[in-house]
């Protein structure tokens, strides 16, 4: 999501929490916007991320991975595999 956090922003009006959104960004004034915001964003790669220890359960990984989903397909097995998604409701 960007600094205007617009998708995040939809998905609150429909329902979902916002702290409970991740929302990463690899610029670092982006993901303080959104962290000012109240969503739950880190500033870096994605990768690295999924590679840390959990630090809490989210409803919604948001991944924009707009022309290039097939060379990051991986990253969306990884998110489940850490257990990173809330998938008990």
């Amino acid at each position: 999501d960007g600094a205007a956090a617009g998708t995040g922003s939809a998905l609150v009006k429909h329902g979902l929490t916002a702290s409970r959104l991740f929302s990463p960004n690899v610029v670092p004034t982006v993901a303080w916007s959104l962290r000012r915001q109240g969503y739950c964003s880190w500033a870096g790669q994605i990768e690295k991320y999924l590679k840390q220890p959990l630090v809490k359960h989210m409803d919604l990984v948001y991944l924009d991975h707009t022309g290039a989903f097939p060379c990051r397909a991986a990253q969306i097995w990884d998110i489940f595999r850490q257990g990173i998604v809330n998938t008990e409701g």
